[in-house]
Formats: C-alpha cells, structure tokens, sequence
C-alpha cells in the first residue's frame, strides 16, 4: 500500500511517545489521521493499541470502541527477532455521504483499511473512473477523525 512508504518519510513523522519499548508516532500531511505504534514487543504494542483506543474514547464521551482501521506488519529482523507496525486510521465516519446519494450523484466506495492506506477499491467502474485527487481528498478529509480530537487523545496518553 503507499501507505507503507509515507509513513517512511522523516519529514511526515512526529515523534509522540517513547515508553515501554514503543514508538508512537503521529503522520502529517496525508489528508487523513495517521498513528504508527512500532517495536519489537507485540505485547507492548498491544498494550499501546488498547491505551489509545481508551484515549480515543475519552475524549469523544463514548462508551463503544471508537472506529478505526488499523493495518499490521512485521518486519523480520536480523538476531534478535522483528519489529512489529501497527498502522491506525481513526475514524469520524463509517461511509462517505457521496455512498448514499441516488443516481448519479451515488459513488459506491466504503473506505476500509486497504483505501485509508492509499489504495481506493470501488466496485462500480463508472465510480473508479471519475474519481480525481479532489474527490479522493474530500472522502478521506470526511471519513477520518478530526485531527483536533486525535490531539487530544495523544495529550491524554501522553
């Protein structure tokens, strides 16, 4: 996904958290909310995972999990093991308001983790096809958390 080689870029990086043997960093300048959590402990990563889902649920006072798309990689390392990535795209909205228009004003697309990681997946060809960088922009600036409110949550377990 071209996810996976944005996220590389230094320049889009910033380093929220280091503890427990994790890394949180927060992504810029994707047009979607991007945290990466990286290390080589799964456990730690978990328990990194479960303190930001927490955090999300705090600060927008709500009892259910908060929406996300979350992608893993491992990377196999030389010696003492790997490093585990855990890609997460938190999420305002479950489908785009362009979903559920009639006619032709309709675009079949649902943004899942393969779409938020830069790969947009529609079943209609028609849709495909008259989708532009605009569009595409407009969907993931619709679909992603507020960057206000991911913030916040950072603060909260920072």
């Amino acid at each position: 996904m071209p996810i996976e080689k944005e996220i590389q870029e230094e320049k889009r990086r910033t380093l929220i958290k280091h503890s427990n043997r994790v890394l949180l960093d927060r992504i810029k300048d994707l047009g979607r909310e991007v945290i990466v959590l990286q290390g080589g402990d799964p456990m730690a990563i978990e328990d990194a995972l479960k303190d930001f889902l927490k955090a999300l649920k705090k600060v927008n006072s709500i009892d259910d999990e908060p929406m996300v798309n979350i992608a893993g990689l491992y990377e196999e390392g030389k010696g003492r093991g790997g490093k585990w990535q855990l890609t997460i795209f938190p999420r305002r909205k479950h489908r785009p308001d362009a979903f559920f228009r009639e006619g032709d004003a309709r675009v079949v697309v649902s943004p899942g983790v393969i779409d938020m990681g830069g790969v947009l997946i529609t079943p209609v060809e028609k849709d495909f096809e008259r989708l532009d960088a605009a569009m595409i922009e407009g969907i993931y600036a619709e679909v992603t958390m507020d960057g206000k409110i991911v913030g916040r949550a950072l603060e909260v377990i920072g």
